[in-house]
């Protein structure tokens, strides 16, 4: 089978990000090899991790890691006078957390409009629970049945994994038909998505989509809206 050389370039680089962190999870970190990574994140970033940096870069010791040699991040933060030491209290975790669900609410908002504009407002359902604690962000009618849609927002290829797999726990227990989860950041092209589903060890139930917002938004059109309800 013949692969088009920009599609081998990605799937290459999808197998390289996931051999490197599997090789960096298991590294043996001290003091010196967690600050040149440290430094290293703040010289592309202009700040430095926090919690999440930790999970989701590549580069990064994990959470634990750091749990284990210093205690916790806001121990880790002030042993080194890495300015706030502790990013999950107060004003600075507000202002975080007000940001991202900013952010989510954003997509949210975009993407009933693009769901109401094709299926009709009466055919939304937003918020819906399918299980106990559990809500999709949209469940959607139409001539055929009912399909779910999660919309999410990676940071980074590493963010798009980790997401996935915390997502994927979740609907699997989806039964009333597919569901999308839709990656909002258009940085991840479909290409990108679709090697990591192909690259996961135990393939996701063929009801549980990964797609961007452009192909979302072509898959809809497979599906004919209701003509009565």
């Amino acid at each position: 089978m013949r692969i088009n050389g920009d599609i081998y370039i990605e799937y290459t680089s999808v197998i390289l990000i996931l051999i490197y962190i599997n090789i960096m999870k298991k590294a043996k970190w001290n003091d010196a090899t967690v600050l040149e990574a440290v430094e290293k994140f703040r010289s592309e970033n202009g700040d430095y991790p926090r919690q999440h940096d930790f999970q989701f870069t590549d580069y990064l010791p994990d959470p634990e890691t750091i749990r284990r040699l210093y205690g916790g991040i806001p121990m880790f933060r002030k042993k080194f006078g890495f300015g706030i030491e502790d990013y999950t209290k107060g004003q600075v975790r507000s202002e975080l957390n007000k940001t991202l669900n900013d952010r989510a609410k954003s997509h949210e908002d975009k993407m009933q409009n693009i769901l109401v504009k094709y299926f009709g407002e009466i055919c939304v359902h937003k918020e819906r629970e399918f299980s106990y604690r559990n809500r999709v962000d949209f469940q959607v009618y139409h001539a055929e049945g009912i399909f779910g849609v999660d919309t999410f927002y990676p940071k980074n290829r590493i963010g798009l994994i980790n997401n996935f797999n915390l997502k994927y726990g979740k609907y699997k227990n989806f039964s009333l038909g597919p569901v999308y989860l839709v990656c909002m950041n258009s940085e991840l092209s479909q290409e990108i998505l679709n090697i990591y589903m192909n690259l996961r060890k135990v393939p996701a139930e063929e009801k549980i989509k990964l797609l961007t917002e452009e192909d979302f938004i072509k898959e809809i059109k497979l599906f004919n809206p209701r003509t009565s309800i």
